[in-house]
């Protein structure tokens, strides 16, 4: 992760850096996106990336921990106890609080819609994977919710279930990017999505 050094970067700084390799990474994908470029986009050196990251897997871990937690939030917490209308009400007020995110910052689903797309397809190096398995814990916790308060169906194995949720998630979080890049974003959005989930 990050070194100290870019910790204490002030804010102004660190986020011109990341904001450059999110772009990057977007754009690009893991295997293609250069060092060079974030550095020049970025206003710094390369080998100042390299003070600040051990390498480009460093900086992407550092990069997704970031994404999470300004995410996070956003997200919110995981209810106790609902049930099945109250579980859709909440799931669609998560969407419309990560497309008001989505709406100002564009380029932020797009790198998660990258990245998460390519932690799937094995494009991102297995270490990696460690960093990816919160997010994967996180969804489970919610389909499991789901199913306790007989939102979710039940009679199908986990992993197949959790592939598909989070196959489906990437794709709806595709589909929002092109809405968001297009100008068709709009408060019906979260609707559409929902209706796929349901």
């Amino acid at each position: 992760m990050a070194t100290e050094r870019f910790r204490i970067l002030p804010a102004d700084r660190r986020t011109v850096i990341l904001n450059s390799a999110m772009a990057e990474f977007a754009s690009a994908g893991f295997a293609k996106a250069k060092l060079e470029s974030i550095a020049k986009a970025a206003g710094v050196t390369k080998g100042l990336l390299y003070y600040y990251f051990e390498d480009r897997e460093d900086l992407l871990a550092s990069l997704y921990a970031e994404v999470v937690c300004i995410l996070t939030p956003v997200i919110g917490s995981l209810p106790r106890k609902v049930t099945p209308d109250q579980f859709w009400a909440w799931i669609e007020g998560i969407y419309r609080n990560v497309l008001d995110v989505v709406a100002r910052q564009p380029v932020l689903m797009a790198f998660m819609v990258r990245i998460l797309s390519e932690v799937s397809n094995g494009a991102i190096p297995p270490a990696f994977d460690k960093h990816f398995r919160a997010t994967k814990a996180a969804v489970s916790e919610v389909v499991t919710l789901g199913q306790r308060c007989g939102a979710v169906r039940t009679d199908l194995p986990e992993p197949l279930l959790l592939g598909a949720v989070i196959g489906l998630m990437g794709a709806c979080d595709r589909w929002i990017v092109a809405q968001a890049q297009s100008g068709k974003l709009s408060t019906d959005t979260p609707d559409v999505v929902l209706r796929l989930y349901r």
